[in-house]
């Protein structure tokens, strides 16, 4: 058992410690935390208590990059109202959440905040409020839903893009609302979400290589309005339009962030394999063996992302059709140069070039055009020089063969 533990914390750290699966609606910091179910200087809710949605914007850290979204209800001043949130876990362990995450863990629990606690957390960050106008029913609806979540911790697994802190609000506003959010919003008629997942992590090169690695095929279908509530700035976009409830800003954002490119990982990944095909093709002293082994060495480790991808049941990592690109029997390459591994290099190379181009014709709807480049342009270098050598080896043997007849 604890050789599997120690598979899923590497596993783990390498697929989203990235980038990936920290989170779209990021889950509650640790300051925040400190305040959680602590009511004492909360006032008490009058019989016409006022519900109100906080959306609070990107922030710089890795757990901030998609915002955050929490219902609070006051019977006064909002500031000395209560908020309820999904996003917080009492496993403040970055690794252990990590990989319970992956391994679909019920770790995240609906706890409660006093508004005041999480405005002071939130005070540097775009924030606003939308009082949310429901009749009596709905609200005590919704705020009886709001305390048995809260009371009766009614945890559960944690999924990025399908199901997080953000999709836990909408759902429990549509059920009272009777499905007003949900009507007529589950057309794809949008951006995929991977474009929304990117959009969080611009500049970012690292998470960004892993989450063009590791996202699979559901990300790069075309989104509804419904799938695009689980971000928190979309979600209050929603709100506004379909229960008219204009936003109001209460701060905003001081360090404006740099201009940076969602394409940071997938170039990063390109300069890296066309850097390590350019010494394939060019490097004199180096043994084809050695640059054999150089390719194994880097597919089968980029290789790592989808293979722990493919190890979690979250529906934004699987399937993922990366593992065909990167598959780890790339670990051939550390062989002696010979006729199979030229087979297999060529093989390689042209199943990488099919892929690429099946997904450029729309073919395959996870996006792989990128992924099929990183993988080919090692491959086909490599298998240019196998094929070099073998040419040069049947010169040779020609040569001695003309020369014993002689």
């Amino acid at each position: 058992m604890r050789a599997h533990g120690d598979f899923w914390k590497v596993a783990g750290w390498i697929a989203i410690a990235l980038g990936i699966l920290l989170g779209v609606a990021a889950p509650v910091r640790a300051e925040e935390s400190e305040g959680a179910n602590d009511h004492s200087a909360v006032q008490a809710e009058a019989d016409e208590p006022t519900l109100t949605l906080l959306t609070v914007g990107p922030g710089s850290d890795m757990l901030e990059l998609w915002g955050h979204s929490a219902l609070c209800v006051s019977s006064g001043e909002f500031e000395k109202g209560v908020c309820y949130d999904y996003g917080w876990s009492p496993a403040l362990d970055v690794s252990k959440l990590i990989v319970g995450t992956l391994s679909g863990e019920r770790l995240f629990v609906p706890t409660s905040f006093p508004a005041e606690r999480m405005l002071a957390v939130y005070q540097f960050r775009d924030v606003w409020k939308q009082k949310l106008e429901l009749t009596p029913e709905q609200t005590e609806k919704l705020l009886a839903r709001l305390r048995a979540d809260v009371n009766e911790e009614r945890a559960y697994a944690y999924e990025p893009v399908f199901d997080n802190c953000t999709t836990r609000l909408r759902d429990v506003v549509d059920e009272v609302t009777s499905g007003t959010l949900r009507k007529d919003s589950e057309a794809s008629d949008g951006a995929p979400l991977r474009s929304f997942a990117e959009e969080g992590l611009r500049g970012r090169w690292i998470p960004l290589a892993a989450l063009a690695l590791g996202g699979g095929a559901r990300l790069d279908r075309k989104s509804s309005e419904w799938e695009r509530m689980a971000f928190p700035i979309d979600f209050m976009d929603s709100v506004e339009k379909r229960l008219n409830a204009p936003k109001e800003r209460l701060f905003t954002r001081l360090d404006a962030p740099p201009p940076t490119s969602v394409h940071a990982g997938r170039v990063a990944l390109l300069v890296l394999s066309g850097g390590l095909a350019l010494f394939i093709w060019r490097a004199k002293k180096t043994t084809l063996r050695a640059k054999s082994g150089l390719v194994g060495l880097w597919l089968a480790f980029l290789s790592l992302v989808p293979l722990a991808a493919l190890s979690t049941s979250l529906p934004s990592l699987t399937p993922n059709w990366t593992l065909l690109l990167l598959p780890p029997t790339d670990l051939l390459f550390f062989a002696r140069p010979g006729q199979i591994l030229r087979r297999y290099g060529s093989v390689r190379a042209g199943s990488s070039l099919l892929l690429g181009l099946l997904s450029a014709l729309g073919l395959i709807e996870q996006s792989l055009v990128a992924v099929s480049l990183v993988a080919l342009l090692p491959l086909g270098a490599l298998a240019l020089r196998l094929k070099q050598d073998e040419g040069g080896q049947n010169g040779r043997a020609r040569a001695a063969s003309s020369s014993t007849g002689s």
